[in-house]
């Protein structure tokens, strides 16, 4: 509990909130998300202009 205390008190925009675990775990999850989602798509744009033949500036 008291590692929680001094967690909250190095960020101090997140004191505000009443659930700081749960609210951290969730942006947390939501950023590894898009995170995901970024890397997937920029993969999939990348095998497409291969297998097309494009010119991809290295």
């Amino acid at each position: 509990m008291m590692s929680n205390e001094g967690h909250r008190k190095a960020e101090p925009q997140e004191s505000t909130q009443r659930s700081d675990k749960p609210l951290g775990s969730l942006r947390h999850y939501w950023t590894s998300l898009d995170r995901g989602w970024q890397a997937i798509c920029l993969s999939s744009v990348l095998v497409l202009a291969v297998g097309l033949g494009l010119p991809i500036p290295w």
